[in-house]
């Protein structure tokens, strides 16, 4: 069955989302020093803070795509 008639087939609840066939690697690499606990506490709040960033970003550009789609329009 080809998209557009699996688009015709399917219900408001049933839609789909487009999908990125792009993947995405995190990784964190930190060796902080052992001897200073306040600045550990603060790396790992920075590193936390750059990941939450990186999937706000993420949702955005699926939600861009969900949004080009022209089922949900």
């Amino acid at each position: 069955m080809d998209k557009k008639e699996e688009l015709d087939d399917s219900d408001w609840e049933d839609g789909t989302v487009a999908m990125d066939d792009h993947s995405m690697t995190i990784e964190l690499n930190v060796t902080p020093d052992s001897s200073v606990p306040k600045k550990i506490r603060r790396e790992l709040a920075e590193l936390v803070h750059k990941v939450h960033l990186l999937c706000l970003l993420a949702r955005g550009r699926l939600i861009d795509s969900a949004c080009d789609d022209p089922l949900i329009q």
